[in-house]
């Protein structure tokens, strides 16, 4: 009876393993298909091949114009913004998972409240005791850093690892 049922097994794994096989050699020549996506880049003449021309049109005061949200400045803060967010929630969730959701949520909420125009956080304020630092430059600037910071903390307190 056992050996019965070991064939049975044996068999069907044979089975399931060649017709797996089969479709998924079918599924690469389908003709539905999408081209496969391709991450060549091909870099325009240049003599090194890794900058653009001084005389390319493309090029505004020696650095090359950026358009829309998706410039490398704003990258740079988001992968640094949700990387940071990430330890330091995982780091305060020892303490307490509340506080880490409040904290990022709460950044999330000023920062969306500011660009809506209300402005939540008292900088005038703070201003008096802060004499180093300009708290309005330093509420106003890297938006996406302090949005991906946030965001990811909040998550960071329901991560289980």
């Amino acid at each position: 009876m056992a050996s019965g049922l070991f064939m049975f097994s044996r068999a069907s794994a044979v089975g399931i393993g060649l017709g797996l096989g089969v479709s998924f050699s079918l599924l690469h020549s389908s003709p539905f298909r999408a081209a496969p996506m391709r991450c060549d880049y091909a870099a325009g003449s240049t003599s090194s091949g890794w900058s653009l021309p001084s005389q390319d049109p493309t090029r505004k005061h020696g650095i090359a114009q950026e358009s829309g949200i998706m410039t490398a400045s704003n990258m740079r803060q988001i992968s640094m913004g949700s990387v940071l967010g990430l330890v330091v929630g995982v780091g305060l969730r020892a303490f307490s998972r509340v506080l880490v959701v409040l904290l990022g949520m709460g950044i999330v909420a000023i920062e969306w409240a500011a660009s809506k125009g209300y402005h939540i956080f008292p900088t005038k304020t703070l201003q008096k005791y802060v004499k180093s630092v300009d708290l309005d430059r330093f509420m106003s600037r890297n938006v996406p850093f302090k949005v991906t910071f946030g965001t990811t903390m909040a998550l960071a307190a329901f991560a289980q690892f």
